[in-house]
């Protein structure tokens, strides 16, 4: 990077070349314009073309620019910097954009002062102009690419409803259903300012029940710690609530190009208080077309489950995924159980995708039940 000290030493070598190996007309002289033209600028910042200009009472010099592709030229007068001859325009920041811009030099001569009419154009003309190169940062080129590929819509709310049913166990003459539901309204935002891709915050609602023993097995009835040895706890028999109602905020950062982290953070009310929360996910391919995932999600005193995901979107119109899930929601006192879940989508226009979701779950080989969704997300 030269310094104005350089950039004006160069201007003057430059002059003094041209007055020596210029002949000296015999008709008025007009302004006598000499610059360093650049190759290349960097985008988003305004250029400043510095010249050193003789004669510049004879006329008036202008900076002409546009960017290219751009139809109507734009100016600005040269004006002097400092003592001396130097003087100076400015080609503004937004002007500055890929792929770049182009400039001419001209001037309107004084009335009374008789030129020839080629010194009028000082450097370049506007059918020849001197093209500047702007090259984008791999930022911009990401950003812009992304937004090709969303069609350029920024935020997506969505809602998504699901029911879950493991089945029933039988304990002797205890029949304990395993079911429960979620339902998740959530709103995104895509900042675009790599790393950071996105901003997203909603809300988890999920309900369901649970024995009052843990691991979903009666205990012995002397067993104290967990049910039936004390007043203030449950009966062995007893089925409680179980779930959350829960806040989340999340980000988003892009990676690289093709691998995304969602890293979350819950606020969980659950019947005796507010617990906290997280869910995290990897995912390789963007969320809305073939990708895989893996994640995990936990609430303390609700449970915890862990996932891999494979999407696809071959099919015109129609995303497909299919989900393997190991959790023990919707309480820790269940076990463990194994869920298999297909979704399907539709994009009903370009901004509006409804979605159906189904799977088949257990936590024991004998006994498993089915389960089915529905969601909804619009972008803009």
């Amino acid at each position: 990077m030269t310094t104005p000290a350089t950039r004006q030493f160069l201007l003057a070598l430059a002059a003094l070349t041209c007055a020596l190996a210029l002949p000296r007309p015999a008709h008025a002289e007009a302004p006598r314009f000499v610059h360093v033209p650049p190759a290349e600028a960097a985008p988003g910042q305004a250029v400043a073309i510095e010249a050193l200009i003789e004669r510049a009472w004879t006329g008036t010099l202008e900076l002409r620019f546009r960017q290219m592709g751009a139809v109507e030229w734009q100016h600005d007068p040269f004006g002097r910097i400092g003592e001396g001859d130097f003087y100076l325009a400015t080609i503004p920041a937004v002007v500055v954009a890929a792929p770049g811009f182009e400039y001419y030099v001209a001037s309107t001569v004084a009335d009374d002062v008789a030129v020839v009419p080629a010194s009028r154009w000082h450097f370049a003309t506007p059918d020849n102009p001197h093209r500047v190169q702007v090259h984008e940062s791999r930022a911009a080129i990401m950003r812009r690419r992304e937004l090709e590929r969303v069609g350029n819509r920024r935020a997506r709310a969505r809602v998504a409803a699901e029911w879950i049913d493991f089945g029933a166990q039988r304990f002797g003459d205890l029949t304990l259903a395993d079911r429960y539901y979620r339902v998740d309204a959530d709103f995104t935002y895509r900042v675009l300012r790599f790393p950071l891709y996105s901003l997203r915050f909603g809300y988890t609602r999920l309900r369901g029940d649970t024995p009052a023993f843990v691991g979903g097995v009666p205990g012995p009835a002397d067993d104290t710690t967990r049910c039936g040895g004390e007043d203030d706890q449950p009966d062995c028999n007893d089925v409680l609530p179980a779930g959350f109602d829960g806040g989340w905020f999340e980000t988003r950062f892009r990676v690289t190009s093709l691998i995304d982290l969602d890293l979350r953070g819950i606020a969980a009310a659950t019947a005796t208080t507010i617990h906290p929360g997280f869910r995290v996910e990897a995912r390789i391919g963007p969320e809305s077309g073939s990708h895989v995932a893996f994640g995990t999600e936990g609430i303390a005193d609700t449970g915890s489950s862990w996932y891999m995901r494979l999407a696809w979107d071959t099919v015109p119109r129609l995303p497909m995924a299919a989900t393997i899930e190991i959790t023990d929601l919707p309480s820790e006192n269940r076990k463990s159980g194994v869920r298999l879940v297909y979704d399907i989508g539709y994009q009903l226009s370009d901004g509006l995708r409804l979605g159906l979701r189904a799977g088949y779950q257990a936590r024991e080989s004998l006994v498993g039940g089915v389960s089915a969704g529905l969601g909804a997300q619009v972008e803009f």
